[in-house]
């Protein structure tokens, strides 16, 4: 089995591990998955209630400040100096009176007792430290006398000011048929409502001056949501304040104040849900506070996340501690496995230790039993077979001499020609040319490209008889003075042999393999191009060294590996082969190298 099909195979340790991790995690997963779920379903109506009542208390904390209206205006009505007054003023209505002018003991009666029930200084007039709620109140009777409080008493140049601005406000109010009226300033909410007496007669106007800052105060908490808004209108449907800008159309606006229902409800607005509530108040107050549902689980996630981290750190630990446990109780497997290696690489040498369980220490003494076995028998029957071998291999090499056979050789072939029988006799003695390639160059670093010509087209022409009609071959060159310079031995041999054996033999039909020398900018190039099947699995440029080698096909190019390390060793890294194929077509592989005009080993022999 190859060593990629063994590691595709899973462990027996991992399996273990994979397996106690499986039966541990689910059950324990499950219980967490039920027990978030039971939270989950506990805290989500809880959640949704205490929103819920967020939404109620904020509105109710708006509502006591419209209370302290209602209340003003009450006091106002109860108290018999100012109703009297209001009165009286109501029935001359329509005489020229200024402020003043008509009985100034009067109005500083009434004014007294309009500073005393209007009670600005009072707490639930305040939202926050020194900012109230209402800036100040101003009263006209029906004839236009006004009588006013601040919270913050004014220049008296401001005060003529503030006199004309009212005055005129009350006006266009008292000439409308508008009961209840809101001017909206940009820091003020202006509510002109009437004051009426006993009869329901209305003696008088009341104009409350509203901070807005204060109603911002107070809904302020309603920002702590994303996307959430908040907005108060009239009776009317009239919009007074808001901070929702452009989160709600005009549309969903009015569907918003057209529906109107007790509880807080679910409604889309926009792209998202919102959980929103409505209130009606006094004094034409009217409120809207919408939260996104998607906050509803935000603060869900926020409540129950301490429990999801613990579980999660817990499934975490269990991993760890399987993982830890059950590779230490394992860890002999490895070892086994690793020996095992070993010895599959020759290594009969090798020892397993002593383990602490019972069933691994009876597998490592047989182990070792094992291996002092078959060292054995290497030592004693192996190595004395090799000796055997070794002997006979010299004796059939003896017998089988290059310098004899080269001479037999040559004395067949003097023979084929003294029968006239040329093809047989260029036959041997191109065979001998080959057998003598091997005696007289041996040692020999490099040749000149002329003599690895000659040996190259022995074989050629060997082969092309051998595969009769099937295969021709040519050798031509750029320039002859290019076959003085010198190669690496074997180096155009290797590629022709290449070309022969891998790209024209599984061939069907005729082929072709051409050596082609040429020259540029001091570089050598020899081509050696076949038009056979090309490499197999192989397309376009082909890297060397080859770094897997096919046994079953016969194809390992080991010829290739070794003229392209060789050519590298000599010139370098910017030369050696390059190999184009492409299936069915054929291939080119090209030696690229300098310029070699002597061969520094035959300089040496010369020497000597």
């Amino acid at each position: 089995m190859s060593t990629d099909q063994m590691n595709k195979k899973q462990s027996l340790r991992s399996k273990i591990i994979l397996f106690d991790i499986a039966t541990t995690l689910i059950p324990l997963i499950l219980c967490t998955f039920l027990l978030i779920t039971l939270i989950f379903n506990v805290l989500t109506d809880y959640i949704r209630n205490d929103t819920v009542f967020f939404l109620k208390q904020t509105n109710t904390n708006f509502q006591s400040k419209t209370e302290l209206l209602e209340d003003t205006l009450l006091r106002f009505r109860n108290n018999a100096v100012i109703t009297d007054y209001l009165t009286n003023a109501a029935g001359k209505a329509g005489e020229a009176v200024t402020i003043g002018t008509a009985d100034n003991d009067l109005y500083a009666q009434v004014e007294t007792q309009f500073e005393l029930s209007a009670n600005l200084y009072s707490d639930k007039n305040t939202v926050k430290l020194e900012q109230p709620f209402l800036d100040k109140i101003y009263l006209f009777d029906n004839n236009g006398v006004a009588f006013n409080a601040f919270y913050y008493q004014p220049l008296k140049s401001l005060m003529k000011e503030f006199d004309k601005k009212y005055t005129a406000m009350y006006k266009e109010f008292f000439q409308s048929t508008k009961e209840v009226s809101f001017v909206i300033e940009e820091d003020h909410i202006h509510l002109l409502f009437p004051l009426y007496s006993d009869s329901m007669q209305s003696i008088g106007t009341i104009i409350f001056v509203i901070n807005q800052s204060s109603v911002h105060e107070i809904m302020q908490d309603i920002g702590n949501y994303n996307d959430s808004f908040w907005f108060m209108f009239d009776g009317q449907g009239e919009l007074i304040l808001s901070n929702h800008s452009d989160k709600v159309s005009p549309d969903e606006e009015r569907q918003i104040i057209y529906t109107y229902q007790q509880d807080a409800y679910e409604k889309m607005i926009g792209t998202k849900e919102y959980l929103v509530y409505t209130e009606r108040m006094n004094m034409d107050f009217n409120s809207v506070i919408a939260i996104p549902s998607n906050q509803l689980s935000t603060l869900l996630f926020n409540s129950i996340k301490a429990y999801v981290y613990v579980f999660i750190l817990i499934i975490v630990l269990v991993i760890l501690f399987t993982i830890f446990f059950i590779n230490r109780i394992t860890r002999p497997l490895k070892e086994v496995a690793s020996s095992m290696r070993l010895v599959s690489k020759g290594r009969f040498e090798i020892k397993m230790p002593e383990f602490k369980s019972r069933e691994f220490a009876h597998v490592s003494e047989v182990f070792n039993t094992m291996m002092d076995r078959i060292n054995y028998l290497i030592q004693d029957v192996y190595k004395k077979q090799l000796i055997i071998k070794e002997s006979e291999l010299k004796f059939l090499q003896t017998q089988v001499n290059p310098h004899f056979m080269f001479n037999v050789l040559n004395t067949i072939s003097l023979k084929a020609k003294m029968d006239n029988n040329d093809e047989v006799s260029r036959m041997i003695s191109s065979f001998a040319g080959l057998i003598q390639a091997s005696i007289f160059r041996t040692g020999k670093e490099k040749v000149k490209i002329k003599e690895e010509l000659i040996y190259v087209e022995f074989y050629l022409y060997l082969q092309s008889y051998r595969f009769e009609d099937k295969l021709t071959y040519r050798i031509i060159f750029e320039d002859e003075n290019l076959l003085e310079l010198y190669v690496p031995k074997l180096a155009i041999q290797f590629l022709v042999e290449n070309a022969v054996m891998h790209g024209i033999e599984p061939k069907p039909g005729e082929g072709f393999v051409e050596v082609y020398i040429h020259a540029k900018n001091d570089r050598l190039f020899i081509d050696v191009k076949d038009n056979g099947i090309g490499f197999q699995n192989m397309e376009g440029k082909v890297e060397l060294p080859f770094k897997t080698v096919d046994h079953k096909k016969g194809h390992n190019h080991v010829g290739l590996n070794n003229a392209y390390k060789i050519i590298q060793y000599f010139y370098g890294q910017d030369y050696g082969i390059h190999i184009y194929t492409k299936k069915d077509e054929g291939t080119t592989a090209t030696i690229q190298i300098p310029f070699d005009r002597k061969d520094p080993k035959m300089e040496e022999e010369n020497n000597v």
